[in-house]
């Protein structure tokens, strides 16, 4: 990941945004986007074996159909 570095002004305007947020030059041209940040990316990097975990989960198949959910929640009506 590039890292670029902001002045205070700026900066500032970036902690105003409170989801995403267009990012424009003068001339009003789209740039990028900045997304606020919720978790620090540290939190979103899994290791192999958080990996293994989870595609392990994925391929068990645990719940029921929707469509008996489905045809439950219209019987209680």
């Amino acid at each position: 990941m590039q890292r670029i570095v902001v002045d205070q002004e700026m900066s500032d305007e970036f902690r105003k945004a409170d989801s995403l947020a267009e990012i424009c030059d003068p001339a009003g041209n789209v740039v990028g986007y900045f997304r606020v940040r919720a978790v620090p990316p540290e939190v979103l990097e899994l290791s192999e074996g958080s990996l293994t975990e989870l595609r392990r989960r994925a391929e068990k198949r645990a719940g029921r159909p929707f469509a008996d959910v489905i045809r439950d929640l219209e019987r209680r009506g």
